[in-house]
């Protein structure tokens, strides 16, 4: 048999005649294996064109011929079997949409198989599950408890086949297996059977809620099911109303997503007022019943007669909630905004609709409409030159008639953006939106600009020219790498409007827009709009509202250091705007931190060089605590000094040599090193050393090298797995290259293996161990976007699996495991701003719900979950300067409270939980490299200075050690990449020196291990990420 296209599904009937289902054509074909005369295929279904109606198909995948060659077709994208008798071209719809009788919803069914008493087994693909017919409906028999990769559980099957024992064997896609289901036989003979009876009655007191897809207001009630028997179970249902819908659900019901969870569904289609459905239920699951009608707010009557293998236990569970609904009508016309959906093809008309939600909870959206409507969400804002910037959720068809329906949760403190559209360019007409919720949406038609995609089509327009060389200026364009290539452009502009700027290049170019000026030294300063990589492109698109009497600046750099290019501008709007080049000429003096800097004319003050600590017209009484000890610590060294340089040339050197001598060879905290030390110097009658200052540099364990990962790495997470092992994910590999890969390090054989792919690239992510023992991996950065994904680690398995996404992208934020097991996500920036939004992730209901918001925005922070429950964060970069403040989250109120200033501003540092429960912060950078520590106390809410580090550093790693010191290593300082290691002792509060690491790095990880070791993972090194990992 030649065909024209692929075969998804092959079938040989009795006749020996072969069928193949062609996916790509919608068409099935036939042909004979034993005729010679028949040399050319027939069409047995489809006409080769895709569509819906009855003699059509849409992606046809599995087929099944019967011994009457009734072919039974699984027309994948049209979400439905089609049944073609011999002879004719026009199908019946026997399960899924549209069916003449209501069978059972399908969602991408892929393979089917028929047996002799003519029940259908198929594979719901997209809905991960097995269902059948019997006697009493359809019914799921295997993968009925959601998407997942427990024994019970399927991801994405395929195909599957029967044994001669009734036995199921499925290709579990996803899941990279082959799973074997057990035949349960179902006896026929009902009269054995042990039946229960439930009676129920439906009021206008009863709850109301809305069915998927529905605009109509139904009232309902859920009933417990308490199983003690795995077995089959049919329910027949009975009522004086006359259209009664009935589902069963596994786990909960939730009135406001009702398509999760379902397990069997059936309603009394014929107006009889008697249905029947069954479902397989197992012992040590929790099921729901519910009960309701197809019509609007009925009431009546209802009782349920179960049949099964034993006794099943109904409790009516009460107070459940009532759902309203919103409705907004508009049009789309061709005086309608455009967009592309998909960043790629045709552009089509959109609105763009502001939702506010008066209540938090969740949400689901759905449209009406002639045309084929696509819908998706946005949070806060809505770029039409990027559709998949900021987007939470979106749809096509997952209600009939080509409408979406999505489900999602809403906070009612932040703005989102509703984006409608039809799916297909320049369609226009009339659509219904019907939100249902716990509460009434408000819902605004907001203007919005059409993007303008390559090539620019309008008459006005603008085409600049440059290439960015090693001459170019350098700059640090996200505060973290250095060396950026980047040209300044004044934008000059004589009108008013919306303007479209976009590069063309060959290299990944970074666009950003500047009001008035632009500070190198600042690159977030005056920034008025950025963009990278819009949709798919490796250039920028900017759309943004310009002013004739302002001065803007436009930059053209770079995603990663180091590259040089030629590159063109275009630009499009209401009329030209000219783009003059120029050189950045700094004529000021700048002083402070990195990207903080402020501008000084000439000459630099003591005030300059104390510009965070002095207190000015304050005498020095008045003084911070830091400032007294650096006034002291001044005269001391000035003193110090003068006596350090009259001994210097008599006997110092020698008695300094027998000084470290003694010091490595006597023990640690030996009474000897200070008594001895004291005799030595006394006796030479040259220095007088105190004994309340005893010398306490001690030679500790050693650093060992312990195999290499597989990928080197950097700003990546490491996890201690309940195991005992260590998950490393993500990170990046190279200046511009993200990764998704995970690997494995086992302590007890020294060895790191591979443990599959995360389902996203991300670096600058965090990772948490649920109390369930998985691993919980939010948000980050691919090198393209902020995202707002999150994914799930099952160690059991090694599969990941993606989970409920974030309200915020968001990336270098701060994450806690609070006591309660929840998950609560903080700050960071979303790539343009910095963040001061909090949500929780609950592992229960896989949900983010936002909480609230931090007093000032910051990244690259601390956050410490104290003793009491409450979460400490502490300092980092805010968009005023590097911060120095705190502040408390109390999760019994969800309110955060300021806990004071910590005595030196600083990011990029550490913060560790000590025994006694105290949090010691370490290190950082300000106007420089730190390597000041300092004590939180909870008991009493104040910061006091400590012992400071021997070396200052940042981006360095802190770990607490089982004896409840504190293990610093590596980070980075004034003299480069470290390598150097010390100690904490909170005991003495001192500081002790230790072996350095083989191997200097920064931007690290570092796990303290079951048996007390450290395992240190990756970092990288001038611009050189590591594999190596080595154990202290």
């Amino acid at each position: 048999m030649n065909v024209s296209s692929r075969c998804d599904g092959l079938f040989v009937d009795i006749n020996d005649t072969l069928y193949c289902s062609m996916y790509l054509e919608d068409q099935v074909v036939k042909r004979s294996l034993t005729d010679p005369l028949m040399t050319s295929n027939c069409v047995a279904a489809g006409t080769g064109f895709e569509g819906s109606d009855s003699d059509e198909l849409d992606g046809p995948g599995g087929i099944f011929v019967d011994v009457n060659f009734d072919l039974y077709v699984a027309d994948c994208g049209n979400d439905r079997i089609q049944l073609f008798q011999p002879g004719e071209s026009n199908g019946n719809t026997v399960a899924g949409s549209e069916s003449l009788k209501p069978t059972i919803e399908l969602y991408y069914p892929t393979a089917i198989i028929l047996d002799a008493e003519k029940y259908l087994f198929i594979v719901d693909n997209n809905n991960h599950r097995i269902v059948g017919s019997s006697l009493n409906g359809f019914q799921c028999l295997v993968g009925c408890y959601g998407m997942g990769s427990l024994s019970n559980q399927l991801n994405s099957p395929l195909s599957f086949s029967f044994d001669r024992s009734g036995n199921m064997f499925i290709t579990d896609t996803s899941n990279s297996r082959i799973q074997k289901f057990e035949y349960l036989e179902e006896s026929c003979d009902n009269s054995s059977k042990i039946k229960s009876m439930y009676l129920s009655l439906l009021t206008p007191n009863s709850s109301i809620y809305f069915q998927e897809c529905s605009e109509l207001s139904s009232y309902y009630e859920v009933i417990q099911m308490n199983v003690t028997v795995t077995g089959y179970y049919a329910f027949l249902i009975n009522s004086e109303m006359k259209t009664m819908d009935a589902c069963i659900y596994t786990n909960n019901f939730n009135p406001f997503d009702v398509s999760k969870n379902v397990q069997s569904h059936s309603r009394d289609s014929d107006n009889q007022g008697q249905f029947k459905i069954t479902a397989a239920l197992q012992t040590n699951m929790i099921y729901a019943v519910v009960i309701t009608t197809s019509s609007r707010n009925l009431t009546g009557n209802v009782s349920i007669q179960v049949s099964g293998p034993y006794y099943i236990d109904f409790n009516r569970i009460l107070n459940t909630s009532s759902v309203v609904q919103t409705i907004y009508l508009s049009k789309l016309t061709t005086n309608s905004s455009t967009y592309f959906p998909q960043c790629a093809g045709l552009s089509s008309y959109y609105e763009a609709i502001q939702v506010n939600v008066r209540r938090s909870g969740l949400y689901t959206f759905f449209s009406k409409s002639g045309m084929d409507t696509y819908g998706s969400i946005y949070n806060e804002y809505f770029n039409p030159s990027n559709p998949f910037e900021n987007r939470l959720s979106d749809n096509d068809d997952s209600c009939d008639q080509d409408q979406f329906r999505f489900t999602i949760a809403l906070d009612s403190s932040i703005n989102y953006i509703l984006v409608v559209s039809a799916f297909f360019s320049k369609v226009t007409g009339e659509f219904s939106i019907f939100i249902s919720g716990p509460e009434n949406v408000d819902l605004k038609n907001i203007s919005s600009p059409s993007a303008i995609r390559k090539p620019y089509m309008s008459a006005v327009q603008s085409n600049y020219s440059s290439e960015l060389t090693t001459n170019s200026q350098t700059y640090s364009r996200d505060c973290r790498r250095f060396n950026y290539y980047y040209e300044t452009i004044r934008m000059n502009v004589v009108e008013n409007g919306y303007y479209a700027l976009s590069s063309d290049s060959s290299m990944d170019t970074y666009g950003y827009i500047y009001k008035d000026d632009f500070n190198p030294l600042n690159p977030f300063e005056n920034l008025l709009s950025q963009n990278y990589r819009s949709c798919s492109y490796e250039d920028f698109n900017l759309i943004v509202y310009l002013h004739s009497d302002t001065k803007y600046v436009l930059v053209v750099t770079t995603s990663s250091p180091n590259k040089t290019g030629k590159f063109s501008i275009l630009t499009s709007g209401p009329n030209n705007i000219t783009l003059d080049p120029y050189t950045q000429s700094l004529t000021n003096c700048f002083i402070g931190q990195k990207c903080q800097f402020y501008k000084k004319s000439i000459g630099v003050t003591l005030d300059d060089i104390l510009r965070d600590q002095t207190r000015p017209n304050m005498t020095m009484t008045d003084q911070t605590i830091l400032v007294k000890i650096n006034a002291a610590l001044t005269m001391i060294m000035f003193i110090g000094g003068l006596i350090s340089s009259m001994l210097s040339l008599l006997t110092f050197q020698s008695i300094l040599y027998l000084v470290l001598l003694l010091a490595i060879i006597v023990p640690e905290n030996s009474a000897a090193t200070t008594t001895t030390i004291e005799a030595l110097v006394r006796s030479r009658k040259k220095i007088l050393i105190s004994p309340a200052l005893p010398v306490t540099t001690v030679h500790l364990s050693e650093w060992s090298d312990t195999g290499s990962m597989t990928y080197r790495r950097a700003l990546h997470t490491s996890s201690l797995l309940t195991n005992g092992k260590v998950l490393v994910s993500g990170g990046v590999n190279s200046t511009d290259y993200y990764n998704n890969s995970t690997e494995l390090y086992d302590p007890l054989t020294e060895t790191w293996t591979d443990s599959g792919r995360m389902n996203c690239v991300r670096a600058m992510h965090t990772a948490s161990v649920l109390m369930n023992g998985k691993v919980l991996v939010a948000g980050g950065d691919d090198s393209r976007n902020t995202l707002n994904t999150a994914e799930l680690y099952e160690p059991t398995t090694g599969i990941w699996t993606m989970t409920g996404t974030m309200n915020f992208q968001r990336f270098g934020h701060m994450v806690s495991i609070l006591p309660n097991g929840k998950v609560l996500v903080i700050a960071g920036s979303n790539g343009t701003r910095f963040l001061n939004s909090a949500e929780l992730y609950d592992p229960l209901t896989e949900t983010w719900t936002t909480t609230g918001k931090i007093s000032v925005a910051r990244f690259d922070f601390t956050a410490s979950v104290l003793t009491n429950g409450k979460v400490l964060i502490a300092g980092g970069v805010t968009d005023e300067n590097v911060g120095q403040g705190t502040e408390l989250y109390d999760p019994s109120t969800g309110n955060w409270t300021a806990a004071g200033n910590m005595n030196t501003q600083r990011f990029g540092h550490t913060a560790s939980i000590l025994t006694n429960g105290q949090v010691l912060v370490a290190g950082g950078f300000s106007d420089k490299f730190i390597n000041i520590a300092e004590l939180y106390d909870p008991s009493t809410g104040t910061w006091t200075i400590t012992g400071s580090m021997h070396n200052a550093r940042s981006f360095h790693t802190a770990s607490v050690l089982n004896d409840g010191k504190v293990l610093v290593a590596g980070g980075y300082n004034s003299s480069g990449f470290s390598n150097s290691s010390e100690l904490y002792d909170p005991s003495t509060r001192t500081w002790l020196i230790t072996d350095g690491l083989h191997h200097s790095r920064f931007q690290h990880t570092a796990t303290v291990l079951k048996n007390g070791k450290i395992l240190i993972a990756g970092g990288s090194i001038n611009n050189d990420f590591l594999n190596s990992t080595e154990i202290y």
